[in-house]
């Protein structure tokens, strides 16, 4: 079953309400996890809402990839191609492309699936800042930095932050380059995993938000 999902904090539900009135589709769901929930669209005729904005509004990060496999997925299921033999094998080899894979259970019982490329994402621009604030609410986290300061002036250094989440050293590096075409200040740095992209000035904050 192909399906779209949101998942929050429950705090933050009421965007998720806000996201299935703009869509007109999906239902929430609370999950397992006490502080989360879903917003999920799994009916093929209400995936192709999902589908008709993304095609308007490209994603710009790493996971229009899988939007793209998610899209050739959905095709399949729409054609009935899904319940012929050589059309589930390319489903499955498509699912094993995308996010986390298949299961265990499926690699061991399909061994030899194609593996299928990914279509790389190159050459996007962030044109617009708002943007920088949709990935935060999603991605990011604010916080406060005190240090010993390393002037004898000054006994405590602050400094405010916000970090995103980021998954690998070449995503933080496309974001780096996206954020500094729109920041004027930038401050890469690389932690234990998951990795963080840190941007660093206040007037910076100030700025995006």
């Amino acid at each position: 079953m192909a399906s779209f999902t949101i998942g929050l904090g429950k705090k933050d539900q009421a965007l998720l309400e806000l996201v299935k009135s703009y869509f007109g589709v999906g239902v929430i769901y609370d999950t397992h996890s006490a502080n989360v929930s879903q917003f999920r669209v799994q009916l093929v005729k209400d995936l192709d809402v999902i589908i008709k904005h993304f095609e308007k509004y490209p994603l710009v990060s790493k996971k229009r990839e899988d939007y793209i496999l998610f899209r050739e997925v959905l095709e399949i299921i729409k054609s009935k191609d899904h319940l012929t033999s050589k059309g589930f094998i390319k489903l499955l080899s498509l699912k094993n492309s995308m996010n986390l894979g298949l299961s265990l259970e499926l690699k061991q019982k399909f061994p030899d699936l194609e593996q299928i490329a990914r279509t790389e994402v190159k050459g996007i621009v962030v044109h617009n800042p708002q943007w920088v604030s949709g990935f935060t609410t999603g991605e990011g986290c604010f916080a406060v930095s005190v240090e010993s300061a390393q002037t004898t002036q000054q006994l405590w250094s602050i400094q405010p932050e916000l970090g995103l989440f980021l998954p690998s050293i070449s995503v933080i590096i496309f974001w780096w380059k996206v954020l500094r075409n729109i920041l004027n200040a930038v401050v890469l740095y690389c932690l234990k995993m998951p990795l963080l992209l840190w941007l660093i000035t206040f007037q910076s904050l100030i700025i995006i938000f």
